[in-house]
């Protein structure tokens, strides 16, 4: 897990990021579950609210 700021634009909307996993199973562990995939990126939510993200592996 690292800190980071940066949006995301989607055809959903337009997302701040402050936090990118390594992989799902160790957001999961933090309470953030999968969304939608944008691009090569996992889009994470939370009580409602999004800001975490994990990369998809090429």
């Amino acid at each position: 897990m690292k800190s980071c700021e940066m949006k995301i634009v989607s055809p959903r909307g337009t997302f701040n990021i402050h936090t990118i996993y390594d992989n799902e199973k160790e957001a999961n562990a933090d309470g953030w579950g999968f969304w939608f995939q944008h691009e090569n990126w996992l889009i994470l939510g939370r009580d409602n609210r999004v800001g975490a993200v994990v990369e998809v592996s090429r």
